[in-house]
């Protein structure tokens, strides 16, 4: 049975209303979804080349969902689906002909902060698609330090699909680890916290060492290419 707050919340969305007073308080009537993809756009406007309110979804998995995630092999707390991809045999795409940001940690979905932060570092799955974004991407990939490379040739070796190229291997699985590490807008004690997992950021900014020395997978020219990305995702 809906709460007062629910219904209140209800009927003004009904009217059309973009906010509210309840026990006098104002709320909005963004539903949570609503609010993060529009502070997303809002700081970040290039994305609105690739995602909008039509053709984009953000939504919490239910317990059936969640458990199937896990049974796939799925261990992450949020999962893209691209528009085309129907998803595997008893798993389909949740909103298919739509891209749609799945959550299935709960703790990722009641923080607003942390939901803004993972569904945009997933968007930059999406960035590939936007002509500028994307020539920045592949700069980004001929850019590799020699040691990185070789590192990703044996994870290559050990991963890679049936018949996958090594190019297909890294576009589809590397490439954007090492960007989102870069583009990760979490303050250092937010992600020290560990409520969202991103060792690529941890990284980028020489929080992991190895006998007292951080380790830096990104070449000077990848570190540059970032700063380009970043300034360019925030503009109008």
């Amino acid at each position: 049975m809906p709460t007062d707050f629910e219904i209140a919340f209800a009927n003004a969305r009904k009217q059309g209303l973009k906010t509210f007073n309840y026990n006098g308080k104002l709320y909005t009537t963004q539903y949570r979804e609503e609010k993060v993809f529009d502070d997303i756009l809002t700081e970040y406007p290039k994305l609105g080349r690739v995602f909008n309110r039509e053709n984009t979804k953000i939504t919490l998995a239910d317990a059936k969902r969640q458990e199937l995630n896990k049974k796939l092999g799925g261990g992450g707390g949020l999962e893209t689906w691209f528009p085309d991809d129907e998803g595997p045999q008893g798993f389909p795409h949740p909103s298919l002909g739509k891209w749609n940001f799945e959550i299935y940690d709960r703790g990722i979905y009641d923080d607003p902060n942390t939901l803004k932060t993972a569904v945009f570092l997933d968007m930059i799955h999406g960035m590939k698609k936007d002509p500028e974004f994307s020539k920045l991407r592949t700069q980004f990939n001929q850019n590799w330090k020699p040691e990185e490379l070789d590192f990703i040739k044996r994870k290559y070796a050990k991963e890679a699909n049936k018949g996958e190229s090594l190019a297909a291997y890294v576009d589809r699985t590397v490439i954007d680890g090492y960007l989102r590490g870069g583009l990760n807008p979490m303050d250092d004690q937010s992600l020290q916290s560990g409520k969202y997992k991103d060792e690529y950021a941890q990284l980028y900014r020489g929080q992991i060492k190895e006998n007292g020395q951080p380790i830096d997978p990104y070449s000077t020219t990848q570190r540059k290419l970032i700063k380009q990305m970043q300034d360019y995702i925030k503009t109008k």
